[in-house]
């Protein structure tokens, strides 16, 4: 699925920018900018458009497990590898994030080996910026002036960033 199948994007009459081409030339300053989906190029990203943009909403299709740094090696093979993963990955969300529901929100209902294992250090600490937020309701639409989630809220925004468009159940639209 790409960017172009997504209900009602085509709509949409801002900016639209992948991931893989967002620091070519785009000025986000000042700008309201929806990231679209959690891979790995765009939990990478937020903290730097955070750090430029006014605000940033992050939509999620479903939590990752994420490291603040790559993880050497093979612990072991099959439910151990598992455990301790997952033990490593809450103990960094647990030390990142002081808010329970944001870390609630945040923390995978997968085993490790159901998803990609993330390496992103600031992430978790872009998302508590006051001009950062984690949105975890699923996208209904794209709208004229944005993204419209299923709670019936519409998210107005300047600029969309895709990252991945399928997320772990092969969708964003629900």
């Amino acid at each position: 699925m790409t960017a172009s199948d997504l209900r009602g994007v085509d709509t949409y009459r801002g900016d639209r920018i992948h991931v893989e081409s967002w620091h070519q030339g785009y000025d986000f300053a000042d700008k309201r900018v929806a990231v679209i989906g959690t891979d790995s190029r765009t939990v990478r990203i937020v903290p730097e458009l955070a750090g430029i943009a006014a605000f940033v909403k992050v939509f999620q299709c479903a939590p990752r497990w994420i490291f603040p740094y790559a993880v050497p090696g093979q612990f072991t093979e099959g439910p151990v590898r598992q455990w301790v993963v997952a033990r490593l990955a809450r103990a960094h969300l647990r030390t990142q994030v002081e808010d329970p529901w944001l870390r609630r929100q945040l923390t995978p209902d997968h085993p490790p080996e159901a998803t990609r294992v993330l390496v992103a250090g600031d992430y978790y600490r872009a998302l508590q910026q006051p001009n950062c937020k984690l949105i975890d309701w699923p996208i209904a639409t794209f709208s004229p002036v944005g993204v419209r989630t299923s709670d019936g809220v519409e998210h107005h925004v300047d600029a969309i960033v895709f990252g991945d468009a399928r997320g772990r159940d092969g969708q964003y639209l629900r």
